[in-house]
């Protein structure tokens, strides 16, 4: 079962996928992830998926921060929980405003109040005003930015790192169970205090419109 914050973020694709058109770019994206995009968006568009890691097997073989190939130019650019990776995150935005068409689309999510990734690779975790001083002055038009859950999403993203991946015995049934049990609890924790989602959330979905 997703977590809640992939629940949520995946909603967010789905109720944005009008901006989600033409030569699609998914940095860090793989085989897996494009056809879940495809299933999620239901429309066609022609995603390619950037990754440095050759397992994975993508479309184009590159590291982000390294890519200089500006002559092709993208309608949209998708990127869902890569920003935390990067060294140099304001390096992110010059480089997609590059490889952007004029009125191209860059949808995003980055992580805030969750767990270290068990891969240990993350660097960063970034408050919507760094975001935001990020953003600005990037050509960019911000078309929505969203909280990504509350209480409840933060308190679901811990208890499953928990009792998964930070765990000696790893995930385990009895964890998956106990989190299914607890799903309304934390859905109802989450609507009850919606209102502090600006303080306390599980991190950010944002879209963006190159000028």
């Amino acid at each position: 079962m997703d977590s809640f914050r992939r629940q949520k973020i995946n909603n967010l694709i789905y109720t944005s996928r009008k901006f989600i058109k033409g030569d699609v770019l998914d940095i860090g994206g793989t085989k897996n992830t494009k056809k879940i995009i495809y299933h999620i968006i239901k429309k066609k568009v022609n995603i390619i998926n950037l990754n440095k890691f050759k397992k994975q097997k993508p479309d184009i073989l590159a590291d982000f921060e390294n890519y200089k190939n500006y002559r092709r130019k993208f309608d949209t650019i998708i990127s869902f929980e890569l920003l935390e990776y990067l060294e140099e995150p304001n390096q992110f935005f010059i480089k997609c405003k590059k490889i952007l068409k004029k009125n191209g689309y860059l949808l995003f999510s980055t992580p805030f109040l969750n767990p270290i990734h068990g891969d240990k690779l993350d660097n960063y975790r970034i408050t919507k005003k760094k975001l935001l001083d990020l953003i600005k002055k990037k050509d960019f038009k911000i078309i929505n930015f969203y909280n990504i859950g509350s209480i409840g999403t933060v308190i679901n993203d811990i208890l499953r790192a928990s009792l998964g991946y930070a765990s000696k015995s790893g995930p385990t049934s009895f964890r998956n169970f106990f989190l299914y049990i607890l799903i309304w609890f934390f859905k109802t924790l989450d609507i009850l205090t919606k209102e502090q989602s600006e303080y306390i959330n599980s991190g950010y979905f944002i879209i963006l419109k190159k000028k």
